[in-house]
């Protein structure tokens, strides 16, 4: 027996550079799912209270503008209440949790036992995601469709790493692909803006620049330097992969979708903005004693094809312009409207409806 003990003795020396060069790591087990479970089911029991006493907050607090809206409206606003509320808690918790996680060039932890924090804040944002899509589905919110299959993407690989203790893989990319929840608070402030006719302020413009700043970092630059380490470090040291291909579908397809809001209704909305103003401040004249202000009774009368991509003066009596023209802003019915910082433009209601401050 003692024979056999000692033959080979090479192999106990050459054991733990093997070990290094693959991942070798206990999963989070049983009681890490339980735990998961559980913070699971409390965050989702939170967000349908906060859900419904938005409403009823509402309700009485916004009644001016809140009992206006349609069903499906209500429900995106209140949904609204609750996608903030989601971006200020995981956004920098997972920022925090992350940064005392000791990482491997392979973007895996060294130790599963790590990752409570990381995976806490995770199983918050896997319940907000779906209690939103349950909202999504039963109220069939504005591009109810584009939210759906949104959050049934980001939902599968974070119910994956949470609950299947054969599949922990893939944690760094999750929890860093959620950041780009961030731009979710400035653009819910700026919706919150033109539903309550408050489209034309400065605030909503600090709201529309921050938004189109923070979209281009964290849901355009972030997503690509992730979905490039996916490539380079994560998937070639893996040792499975079946069950992370989830994850990397999702990774693709939300970058996709980032990049295209982007380009082609962030920015097609900047360049509108920047066509509209210059033309309208040429056009109206500012009353005295009004600050940053147009009395529109000085002003001539006009309406915008934005659109079409142009700005033209169209000198007309209010009442041709009602019967002409459909889309027109709501300068006709304004006794002043907010032109500084080249921002205040009231955007036509094919622009509300289409523009940036939809998503989320």
């Amino acid at each position: 027996m003692s024979t056999d003990l000692n033959t080979n003795p090479s192999s106990s020396s050459d054991t733990p550079s093997a070990a290094s060069s693959t991942i070798s790591l206990t999963p989070p087990g049983s009681i890490g799912t339980i735990a998961n479970f559980f913070i699971f089911i409390a965050a989702f029991t939170i967000f349908v209270f906060i859900f419904n006493w938005a409403w009823h907050y509402s309700a009485k607090q916004y009644k001016i503008w809140f009992l206006k809206f349609s069903l499906s409206h209500k429900a995106d606003w209140c949904s609204r209440v609750n996608s903030t509320i989601h971006a200020l808690i995981i956004c920098p918790g997972l920022i925090l949790s992350m940064s005392f996680v000791k990482w491997r060039d392979s973007r895996e932890p060294d130790s599963y036992d790590n990752l409570f924090w990381v995976h806490a804040f995770m199983a918050i944002s896997a319940a907000y995601f779906l209690v939103d899509l349950c909202v999504i589905l039963i109220y069939r919110v504005p591009m109810w469709m584009v939210f759906a299959c949104h959050h049934i993407v980001a939902l599968i690989p974070l119910l994956i790493n949470l609950f299947s203790g054969d599949c922990p893989g893939g944690t760094f990319m999750l929890s860093a692909f959620l950041l780009v929840e961030i731009p979710v608070i400035s653009l819910n402030i700026q919706n919150f803006l033109e539903q309550t006719g408050r489209g034309q302020t400065r605030a909503y413009a600090v709201c529309f620049y921050i938004t189109y700043a923070f979209w281009f970092v964290f849901r355009i630059i972030l997503p690509l330097y992730l979905l490039c380490l996916l490539w380079a470090l994560i998937l070639p040291s893996l040792p499975y992969f079946w069950c992370v291909a989830p994850g990397v579908v999702s990774a693709h397809l939300i970058t996709i979708f980032c990049i295209g809001v982007f380009f082609f209704v962030l920015s097609r909305e900047l360049r509108t903005r920047w066509k509209v103003t210059p033309r309208f401040l040429e056009l109206a004249v500012v009353q005295p004693g009004v600050e940053g202000g147009v009395a529109m009774e000085d002003a001539p009368e006009f309406h915008h094809e934005t659109l079409a991509g142009n700005t033209k003066q169209v000198p007309e009596s209010h009442s041709e312009v009602e019967e002409t023209s459909p889309r027109l802003p709501h300068y006709a019915n304004s006794t002043k409207v907010n032109v500084e910082w080249g921002l205040g433009i009231d955007r036509p209601a094919s622009v509300l409806r289409h523009g940036g401050s939809v998503f989320r």
